[in-house]
């Protein structure tokens, strides 16, 4: 079965009249004439196939504020990260990966594989000589990432 939706003015014009012009659907329903013709188009295969055809005449009004919220997560994981390699570092990279999740609960429920691409993407961009710790890769592959005292640093004060 198809759902065709009509505005309820055309479809009584076209019902009065299915032979009215596309001008007159447009003038009528103040829409582009791609739209009038879809309409008229729909009306006839609609009167040819009763059975196949649901018509409606409201529009399925859904709220799409919340499908996809604006995802700062990159802004935030920077700004931790800046926060930890001057204060106290992590241990591992699960270590680093639960005090964001504690810091930014919003995030909790990502994949693995892309709070590591986040934190991929920092690595590579960061410059390690402007903190007090610096981030190292461990031999071991499940600690991944941890912090030790970066001897390049040279404070500004």
């Amino acid at each position: 079965m198809k759902k065709v939706y009509f505005p309820k003015n055309i479809y009584d014009a076209l019902q009065d009249n299915p032979k009215i012009s596309l001008a007159e659907i447009q003038q009528l329903n103040k829409c582009h004439q791609s739209t009038a013709y879809r309409y008229k188009s729909n009306f006839e295969f609609a009167i040819k196939n009763p059975d196949k055809v649901l018509i409606h005449h409201i529009i399925n009004k859904v709220k799409i504020e919340n499908w996809k919220k604006i995802n700062k997560q990159q802004e935030h994981l920077n700004l931790f990260l800046d926060i930890k390699l001057n204060n106290d570092g992590f241990d591992s990279t699960q270590d680093f990966r639960n005090k964001f999740y504690e810091e930014y609960p919003i995030y909790k429920n990502q994949t693995n594989r892309t709070f590591n691409r986040y934190f991929k993407k920092i690595r590579d961009e960061i410059n390690m000589s402007q903190y007090k710790l610096k981030i190292i890769r461990s031999s071991i592959r499940l600690q991944g990432f941890y912090t030790e005292e970066n001897l390049d640093f040279k404070p500004k004060d």
